[in-house]
């Protein structure tokens, strides 16, 4: 048998429906890149349990699927898997092939349920791009000041504040194009504001503020959350300048707004021009 019959012996049977998989083999079942973890084994597909699941042992099955990393160790907050529970207690390293080269029990030994399937969310950083339209400030009441909505899954959707502090209101502003956020905090009460969308796509974030967009901060799958709109994250994002001076280069992070005073001018409010700002060490 020549190369050329075997490579195109190996074509077909790659692309025929009948191809199976083999040992070791993993799945996410969900999104294509978050969901519920699968593995195959002795001849049908399994789920592994999430007792002593690790951001090492979701690395294997990241990397292992094609991607870069994983955004979260995982939890068990995908629905629930059938059949049988192949793995559990993984204490794998990070550099592993496949879950099965883990150490752990053997498969098929475990104490759980499928109420304890792990899922991973996963994130492929050889895309070094970073598209900036998947973000924009909803009820803008200044370039940089509104409320954060993010794209996904074909549709736009809100960030929760559970969590939020200065490091993931940073990586959003600087998503947007800005040098970063001048509060970690924007209380939305009070704020003047037009409905945003129905759909509340992250809470939970823990960024670690050197993200390229929040999609890559660990938190609750996309989502998945315990929110109500008026819990939206609000940003105020701000530019910065330098100026050489007698004490040296001196910097600043700013952002601009107008604001309604309570001064009439004919049937509308006054409006004035207010700059916030934050001086930088340097």
């Amino acid at each position: 048998m020549n190369s050329l019959t075997v490579a195109c012996l190996v074509l077909v049977l790659r692309t025929d429906s009948s191809w199976s998989a083999s040992t070791g083999d993993a799945r996410i079942v969900g999104n294509p890149s978050e969901g519920r973890v699968e593995v195959y084994y002795n001849g049908s597909w399994g789920t592994v349990c999430d007792d002593s699941w690790s951001i090492e042992d979701a690395t294997v099955v990241c990397r292992q699927l094609g991607f870069s990393k994983p955004l979260n160790p995982g939890s068990n907050l995908w629905k629930s898997g059938t059949g049988t529970i192949w793995l559990d207690d993984l204490e794998c390293n990070g550099s592993e092939p496949t879950l099965f080269q883990c150490p752990g029990p053997r498969p098929g030994v475990h104490d759980c349920n499928h109420g304890e399937d792990v899922g991973v969310r996963c994130y492929n950083s050889t895309n070094s791009t970073r598209s900036t339209d998947r973000i924009r400030l909803g009820s803008k009441i200044g370039p940089g000041f509104g409320r954060v909505e993010v794209y996904h899954n074909g549709e736009w959707g809100t960030v929760c504040d559970d969590s939020w502090d200065i490091k993931d209101a940073n990586v959003a502003c600087r998503w947007l194009g800005f040098a970063g956020s001048l509060d970690d905090v924007i209380p939305n009460n009070g704020v003047p504001s037009s409905p945003g969308p129905d759909r509340i796509w992250l809470d939970d974030l823990d960024c670690a503020g050197t993200e390229r967009e929040l999609f890559e901060c660990f938190s609750l799958v996309s989502g998945m959350h315990n929110c109500v709109h008026h819990e939206d994250v609000w940003v105020k994002c701000g530019k910065t300048c330098c100026i050489t001076s007698v004490f040296g280069l001196l910097c600043v992070k700013f952002s601009w707004q107008t604001i309604l005073t309570p001064k009439k001018i004919g049937n509308e409010n006054q409006k004035v021009f207010a700059i916030s700002y934050t001086m930088l060490s340097v």
